[in-house]
Formats: structure tokens, C-alpha cells, sequence
């Protein structure tokens, strides 16, 4: 194809499918072999992959990703807003550049209430905890 391709339909390709303009897909699209676009791909469905999905250049996302199995990043990873985990980040060492780090910050406003703190884990050893407790200051 070297013009624009406009799949209103469902289109399934058994073989490679090369495009050099844009390729927008309207309906279902399957591909079982390879496809390669060197201008720009639109898709307003659905997109499923039964194996790896490859992109050579950037990839910009308007609307929400969702994963769910694992995501591995290699190199750096920068988020300009909010970035939420709700499960354990795994690093050996975790370098924060920002020199005040704020725990419980959901609290802005009302009387404070919660003791909070740094637990430090020591193996077979009782663990340590530096913190700050609401009732006593430090305690």
C-alpha cells in the first residue's frame, strides 16, 4: 500500500503488510504475520497481539493504558504527574533527588491524628522504626 488504506470492515492479513502513508482502521483488524507502517497507524477499535508488539520510535497515549500482567521498563521512566503504586516497588537502592519526602500527604486539612514513620526491616533481627508518633512526639 502506498496511499492511505481505510478499513471500514474487518481485514485479515496472513502475511506481512507493509504501508509508507497512513493505515486507519475503522473496524476489526488481524494480522497473523507481520505488519510494518512507516507513517501513521490509527486505530479506533481494539487492538489484540498474541505476541510481542514492537515499536521502534515513540509512543504517545491519549486516553488511559491498562496492563494486566507484569510491565518491565528498561531505562528511565518519568511521570509528570501523579504516579500511583499500589503494591511494592522492587529496587536494590532507591535514589529520591527531591530533599523532602512527604508521608501521608492525603491529610491537608483537620486536626493531625496518625503516628507515621520509616520502618527498617533487619532480617532476624527486630525491625526499627524511626517515627514520628501524634500522642507523645517521638516514641
Amino acid at each position: 500500500v502506498t496511499g492511505n488504506q481505510v478499513i471500514t470492515g474487518t481485514t485479515t492479513l496472513v502475511s506481512k503488510a507493509n504501508t509508507t502513508n497512513d493505515l486507519g482502521v475503522g473496524g476489526n483488524q488481524y494480522v497473523t504475520g507481520n505488519q510494518t507502517v512507516t507513517g501513521t497507524s490509527t486505530l479506533t477499535g481494539k487492538a489484540n497481539t498474541i505476541n510481542d508488539l514492537g515499536v521502534g520510535g515513540n509512543t504517545y497515549l491519549s486516553k488511559n493504558l491498562t496492563v494486566s500482567g507484569n510491565t518491565t521498563l528498561t531505562g528511565s521512566s518519568n511521570a509528570s504527574n501523579d504516579f500511583g503504586v499500589s503494591g511494592i516497588i522492587y529496587t536494590p537502592t532507591l535514589n529520591v533527588t527531591n530533599p523532602s519526602i512527604y508521608l501521608n500527604s492525603d491529610v491537608t486539612s483537620g486536626t493531625p491524628n496518625e503516628t507515621g514513620g520509616i520502618i527498617f526491616k533487619r532480617g532476624s533481627s527486630t525491625d526499627v522504626f524511626l517515627r514520628w508518633n501524634e500522642v507523645s512526639c517521638w516514641g
